[in-house]
């Protein structure tokens, strides 16, 4: 796997796979970018896939290192850059989709020739007057206890949120399940932590009406993260831009309906 050594020595890898119009791949919070498994394998017969290790996760990561949001997209356009990479398709999962934002904030479309945010709010955090971030509510009281069970037991944490990354009713794939959860444990407590702390803290409502490329939102209709009012209400922000339901997916549409996600993703791309 190549290493991109980022500005400040970090270690950045990813993975560089096919040819043609490039797609690049962004995994979310206490993932990597195997959790893209199925696009990396359909894609490259027509397109180059760049799936990188988002700092502080899996092969990117470094001891002692307390990355926020602003890193990894600030990461992201190093990769851009140093791959000369042009009009790219950027898919953004979940914290993914906040690196994507926080991209377009910090450096606008600089290389970037469309987007897709995968079943993310624009803010995770509810309150008086925003209803569309986690669901059932959540607000900052709620992060607060969140926060507190990861840090007192982080295994016991992962096992538990895990199942949510899938669609209500249970996991048709057990060994999937499994393998999410194992990935998942295989993390630094207070790297994720930090980037933890950087969502619950980010809005980028604001940015949304401002977004002048072709956007795409994708969720699954029985997510357990987000009401699909979301990916609604965000549609109706961003000029000329779409929505596109995996009715049997939840939070993880790539996973669970790997084959008719590939599919949107090509055409759109296409």
């Amino acid at each position: 796997m190549p290493i991109l050594t980022a500005r400040d020595g970090h270690p950045l890898h990813f993975a560089d796979e096919g040819e043609g119009s490039p797609i690049v791949l962004i995994h979310g919070w206490s993932a990597h970018g195997g959790f893209f498994g199925p696009q990396r394998v359909a894609l490259q017969r027509g397109f180059r896939v760049v799936t990188p290790d988002l700092r502080g996760h899996r092969r990117s990561r470094r001891a002692g290192a307390r990355p926020v949001l602003a890193d990894l997209a600030d990461d992201l356009r190093e990769l851009l850059d140093y791959l000369g990479l042009k009009d790219a398709i950027v898919v953004g999962w979940s914290m993914g989709g906040h690196v994507l934002f926080d991209y377009l904030q910090r450096h606008g479309n600089r290389r970037l020739g469309g987007v897709v945010i995968e079943d993310m709010s624009p803010r995770i955090l509810n309150d008086d007057d925003w209803t569309l971030g986690i669901r059932e509510g959540f607000n900052a009281e709620h992060n607060a206890v969140t926060v507190a069970a990861m840090r007192a037991d982080w295994p016991a944490y992962a096992a538990a949120v895990t199942p949510r990354f899938f669609a209500e009713g249970g996991v048709r794939d057990p060994k999937l399940a499994d393998w999410v959860t194992e990935q998942a444990l295989d993390n630094d407590l207070e790297i994720l932590a930090s980037l933890w702390r950087s969502m619950a803290e980010a809005d980028y409502r604001d940015l949304l009406p401002d977004i002048d490329l072709p956007v795409m939102f994708a969720y699954g209709g029985q997510s357990q993260v987000y009401p699909a009012a979301t990916a609604a209400w965000q549609r109706d922000a961003v000029p000329g831009s779409r929505t596109a339901c995996f009715e049997d997916s939840g939070h993880s549409p790539h996973l669970e309906e790997a084959d008719a996600f590939t599919r949107m993703l090509a055409e759109f791309a296409g």
